[in-house]
């Protein structure tokens, strides 16, 4: 008897070290270039839809993104990064990016840098999801920036 029982936990321990592995592969550790998002803002001041393509060579081309600066906010205690918007005109054209951890990449244009974050897949061993971005505005208001990834060609996204 106690040999069927070592057999079914070690049966069950192997599909959870499989599937536990397929989750963690399938989300990646960092944004793969060429990859795209498309992104609205929610309560900012810039009505319409942002895009963000990055490129294997460090270049990127951005529509409709504000221009402003990394700046830090602490909340019940805590230091979180948020983005301090400079002008109300948006930002289109070319600009660069660097990876900063596995969870975050910078955009660079003109004076403006913005750090975007990965959402969390998994539960148990979060890993950064690439599929969706964001970055939140500094300030009371809680303006968040949410991108959502776009691979098509045709998706407008240069």
């Amino acid at each position: 008897m106690r040999f069927w029982v070592v057999l079914v936990l070690i049966g069950l321990a192997v599909v959870a070290a499989g599937m536990a592995a397929v989750a963690h592969g399938s989300s990646g550790t960092k944004p793969e270039a060429p990859i795209g998002w498309r992104g609205e803002q929610v309560g900012s001041s810039i009505t319409g839809t942002s895009n963000i393509r990055l490129e294997e060579d460090g270049s990127a081309f951005v529509v409709n993104l504000p221009r402003g600066r990394e700046s830090e906010e602490i909340h019940n205690e805590r230091t979180y990064l948020c983005f301090e918007p400079a002008v109300a005109d948006p930002y289109t054209g070319v600009a660069s990016w660097e990876r900063v951890s596995d969870w975050r990449f910078r955009l660079r244009f003109e004076t403006t840098s913005i750090v975007l974050i990965a959402e969390k897949s998994g539960y148990f061993l979060p890993d950064p999801d690439w599929k969706n971005t964001y970055f939140s505005e500094c300030g009371d208001d809680y303006v968040q920036w949410y991108f959502t990834r776009v691979d098509e060609p045709s998706s407008g996204v240069r």
